[in-house]
């Protein structure tokens, strides 16, 4: 006999769905959720990300354009709700949890969120202290989900890295960053959204992951930066990678001149990019970049 899972019923989940509930009339529930999500996304974005403003920006307003004043002022008061809930308890996934509570999977084709406390459990097998330790001297650490839903898995890791780095001199928001990728635009900006709120440095992509991994030359408009990405150490790390790839761009051209001219293969000068078919699994994944990268 299959156990019923528990949802998350504290007072900020109880506050957050009786208001979002209220909201129904005119428009269905799973429409008000994808409406909140997306606007509260574009609010995030926008502090940020000039890139991405004026089509974030025209986003928000198309989609606000179906709500009257009253109806926009709660949607600033349930974005305000996730945010308490996620100060009061980081180690939730308060959207993926009240996502399954409202019974909204039955209308996205019976999409169903990990729990998080499974989540936690994964991650708390992936993250170890010592290779943290071992590895953040002269690197940096880069926690990917290539199917991340609303980001359990993301936040379990986020949560397990803070308590491993406790009185070690490590600064987690400035060695660790964490990318998300999910095909469902709703589901990555759930995610986007918490990684924001938890004061996770990363990105959340919206596409498919066989077909349209993270790289590099995609068009920024699929890209969700978090506010901690635009910090100073985090723009530095860009610079520093995009000098990276300018300089092996140089080296293949012309590794590839040398071997036209003289008709040997050339040393390897591959950038490691991972491919797509290893960046599909559902799952943790954790590598060591050098502090440049």
């Amino acid at each position: 006999m299959a156990t019923k899972r528990i949802y998350n019923m504290g007072t900020r989940a109880t506050e957050f769905s009786k208001l979002i509930q209220s909201m129904t009339g005119k428009h269905q529930l799973w429409e008000i959720w994808a409406d909140f999500v997306t606007m509260a996304a574009c609010c995030i974005s926008n502090s940020v990300d000039s890139g991405n403003r004026e089509r974030r920006e025209d986003l928000y307003n198309r989609t606000a354009g179906k709500y009257e004043q009253d109806e926009i002022n709660n949607m600033g008061s349930l974005l305000g709700l996730v945010t308490l809930a996620l100060e009061e308890d980081p180690e939730q996934d308060f959207l993926g949890e009240m996502y399954m509570q409202l019974e909204l999977g039955s209308h996205w084709h019976g999409q169903f969120f990990t729990p998080y406390n499974v989540s936690q459990m994964m991650a708390k097998i992936s993250v170890d202290r010592n290779t943290l330790l071992d590895k953040l001297e002269y690197s940096t650490a880069k926690f990917t989900d290539c199917a991340c839903g609303g980001g359990a898995m993301l936040i379990a890791a986020a949560n397990a890295v803070k308590k491993a780095l406790v009185d070690t001199g490590y600064n987690w928001q400035d060695k660790c960053l964490f990318v998300g990728q999910d095909l469902d635009g709703i589901a990555a900006k759930m995610c986007y959204i918490q990684l924001s709120l938890l004061g996770c440095a990363g990105f959340v992509k919206i596409g498919d992951t066989l077909r349209n991994p993270v790289a590099a030359g995609d068009d920024p408009a699929d890209y969700w930066f978090t506010p901690i990405f635009f910090s100073d150490v985090w723009v530095m790390r860009r610079k520093f990678r995009a000098m990276d790839r300018i300089l092996n761009s140089e080296i293949q051209r012309g590794a590839a001149d040398e071997k036209k001219e003289t008709g040997r293969g050339a040393e390897d000068v591959s950038d490691g990019t991972v491919p797509a078919d290893e960046q599909a699994e559902s799952r943790l994944q954790i590598r060591f970049d050098e502090l440049g990268g």
